[in-house]
C-alpha cells in the first residue's frame, strides 16, 4: 500500500508560527517504477520543507509531478513551500491545482488555501475557504480558531468570540483559543471575561504571551499591581521580550513608580534600539518628572525612528511649551493634529485663546 504524507499548515497564536503536520493518504497504487521515483522525489521535498530549504523542496515536488502528474500531494507540497516563502498567490494557485484533482483531502486543501489568504490579509476569502473546509469531513478545531482570528482582524469581536467558542468546544485544552478569545473579549470591553480566558490559557500552558495579555487586561482595570506581577512573570519566561518591558514600564508609570518605569523603558530600548514606542514613553516619564532636556531627547529619537508618530509630536509639543519654545510647541501640535490626533487640536485651541 502506497502512502504519501499530506502537508497541512497549522497556525497558533497571534504571533505567526508556521509548521507542517503530516496527514497520511492511504490511497493505494501499483508500485510501478515511475511511482517509486515520484515517491522518492516527494519525500525529498518533505525533507527539505522540514529543513526550511523551500526552493529545493519546490524542485523535488516538481520532479515528483514529472514522474506522476496526478500526484495531488506534490501540488499541495509546492503550495506549502510557496506559502512558507510568503509567496501567497502562488501558494493558492498550487493548492487549487491539487483541489481540482478531487482528492479525499478536500477539507485540508480548503484549509491550506484559507491560511494563504489569511497570511495575505485577505480575511473574507480566508473565512469563505474555512467554511468550505468545515462543510467537508475536516473538523479540526483549527478551522474555528483561524476563523476567529480573521474575524478579530476585521474588528468583528462578537463573531470572533463565537468562533473561538467552537474551537474550545472541539478542544477544551486549546490554550491559544482561550488566549485569543480573551483578546476578543478585551477588545469588546469584557475585561473580566478576558482575564478568565487568559487565566485558563495560563493553566493549560503557561506562556509569556498569555501573562502579557492578562497583564494588559489588569492594567485597563487599573489593577496595576496585578499587571506588574503578570508582566514580571512573562519576562521570566521570555527575558528578551522588549515589548513586555515597555508594557511593564507603562504599568509602573500608571502606578506612579516613575524611576522603575524609566528603567523598564531603557531596558526595552537596549533590547531593540529602534523601538519608537519605548522612546515616546520614556520621554513622557521625563516630562512628568520635569526633566525636560531628557524628555526632548527621547521624543526626538521617537520621531526620528517614526516620522508619523502623532503621540510623539504631541508629547514633544508639551515639552517645548515648558521650555518656552511656544512656536515649536504649536508646530508639533499641528503636526500631531495632521496625523489624526484630536487631542492636539485642543492644545492649539487653548493656545489661540491665550494670544
Amino acid at each position: 500500500m502506497k502512502k504519501y504524507c499530506f502537508l497541512m499548515i497549522l497556525f497558533a497564536g497571534f504571533m505567526e508560527k508556521t509548521y507542517s503536520q503530516a496527514e497520511v493518504d492511504t490511497t493505494s497504487t501499483i508500485m510501478l517504477a515511475e511511482n517509486q521515483e515520484a515517491e522518492q522525489a516527494y519525500n525529498q521535498g518533505l525533507e527539505e520543507i522540514k529543513n526550511r530549504n523551500y526552493t529545493y523542496a519546490l524542485s523535488h515536488f516538481t520532479d515528483a509531478l514529472k514522474y506522476k502528474p496526478d500526484l495531488y500531494q506534490a501540488y499541495n507540497g509546492r503550495g506549502t513551500a510557496y506559502l512558507l516563502m510568503k509567496d501567497y498567490q502562488n501558494a493558492i494557485r498550487e493548492f487549487r491545482k491539487a483541489l481540482k484533482m478531487n482528492p479525499q483531502n478536500k477539507g485540508s486543501l480548503y484549509y491550506n488555501i484559507a491560511i494563504a489568504y489569511q497570511l495575505d490579509h485577505q480575511y473574507d476569502s480566508a473565512i469563505n475557504n474555512l467554511k468550505l473546509a468545515e462543510k467537508t469531513a475536516f473538523k479540526s478545531p483549527k478551522v474555528y480558531y483561524n476563523m476567529g482570528f480573521c474575524l478579530y482582524q476585521q474588528g468583528k469581536y462578537t463573531e470572533a468570540i463565537a468562533a473561538y467558542d467552537k474551537a474550545i468546544a472541539a478542544d477544551p485544552k486549546y490554550a491559544d483559543a482561550y488566549n485569543d478569545r480573551g483578546s476578543a473579549k478585551r477588545q469588546a470591553g469584557d475585561l473580566e471575561g478576558a482575564i478568565q480566558d487568559y487565566s485558563e490559557a495560563i493553566n493549560i500552558s503557561p506562556k509569556a504571551m498569555y501573562y502579557d495579555n492578562r497583564g494588559t487586561a489588569y492594567r485597563r482595570m487599573k489593577l496595576f499591581g496585578e499587571a506588574i506581577e503578570d508582566y514580571t512573570m512573562a519576562l521570566r519566561l521570555s527575558p528578551d521580550a522588549y515589548a513586555i518591558y515597555n508594557n511593564r514600564g507603562s504599568a509602573r508609570y500608571d502606578k506612579g513608580d516613575y524611576q522603575e518605569a524609566i528603567e523598564d523603558y531603557k531596558k526595552a530600548i537596549s533590547l531593540k534600539p529602534d523601538y519608537a514606542p519605548a522612546y515616546n514613553n520614556l520621554g513622557t516619564v521625563y516630562y512628568v518628572i520635569q526633566n525636560y532636556p531628557e524628555a526632548l531627547k527621547a521624543l526626538n529619537k521617537a520621531i526620528e525612528l517614526n516620522p508619523s508618530y502623532g503621540y510623539a509630536y504631541f508629547n514633544r509639543g508639551n515639552v517645548k511649551e515648558e521650555l518656552k519654545d511656544v512656536e515649536g510647541a504649536v508646530n508639533d501640535w499641528k503636526k500631531a493634529a495632521s496625523l489624526g490626533l484630536k487631542l492636539a487640536e485642543t492644545n492649539i485651541d487653548d493656545y489661540k485663546k491665550k494670544k
